[in-house]
Parts: structure tokens; sequence; C-alpha cells
């Protein structure tokens, strides 16, 4: 017994999610009902919902590894901090200062020259949190 092969009819949400067609007009069916989907409150809900679930499990296995493996945590802490360029946001941050003509001792938010190593154990130590642990 032979199966029936029925062919895709491009451009459709099926096509995309069901058939699994990845040409460009079904991926672009599959983004504009999804685009209307999250339109919907249902659809606003929902994705809400997982964006908020996406940064609790974060927090959850950033703060496991902080406390089960602090090595490892410093670690990630020195490898995140090469991957930001902290220069475009101390210097941007400077200049909005000098724009203002504000004194240092003005802006509430200012970091000091020693606190700018985003690296410094103050941040993962719980001793130097400031709280009472």
């Amino acid at each position: 017994m032979s199966r029936k092969v029925v062919p895709i009819n491009h451009g459709t949400y099926n096509g995309y999610t069901n058939r699994k067609c990845r040409c460009s007009d079904c991926k672009h069916a599959a983004s504009e009902y999804m685009r209307r989907y999250r339109k919907t409150s249902h659809g606003a809900a929902t994705t809400k919902y997982y964006a908020v679930l996406s940064v609790k499990r974060a927090q959850l296995a950033a703060q496991w590894v902080k406390e089960n493996m602090p090595d490892v945590w410093q670690e990630i802490a020195r490898d995140a901090a090469k991957q930001v360029d902290k220069e475009k946001y101390l210097d941007n941050h400077e200049s909005e200062s000098n724009d203002d003509a504000a004194s240092p001792g003005d802006d509430p938010l200012a970091i000091s020259a020693e606190n700018r190593d985003v690296t410094d154990t103050a941040t993962t130590s719980p001793q130097n949190t400031g709280t009472n642990q």
C-alpha cells in the first residue's frame, strides 16, 4: 500500500508548522501568524509568561552556580566582562554628565574609578553585599 503524497501549499502557516517547509513564503506566513497571535490577549499573556519564565530560569541557574561553584562563577563573570564594551557605556555616561555641566558628585549613579571593574569580588562575595545574610 503506497502512501498518498499531498503537495505542500506554500505560503501558509500549515506548510511551515505541519509540513516543515522552510521556504521564504512559508516562513513569512508563520511570522505573520505569530505576529497577529501575539497581538491577541491570550498571545500577549503567553508571550509575557515565557519571557518571565526564561528570566527566572536564568536567575535560578546563576544563583545556583554562584552558591555551588564560585570559581566557575568568577570565570563566567570575567568572560562576560570581556564581551561587553565597557568603554562604550562609560564614555557615554561621562559625555552625558559633561553635557549637563554637573559636578561628579551630583550624579548618584556615577561609577567611581575604583568600582569600574565588574569582576571585582565585592560583587559576588556575600559579606560585601551590604546586607546581613
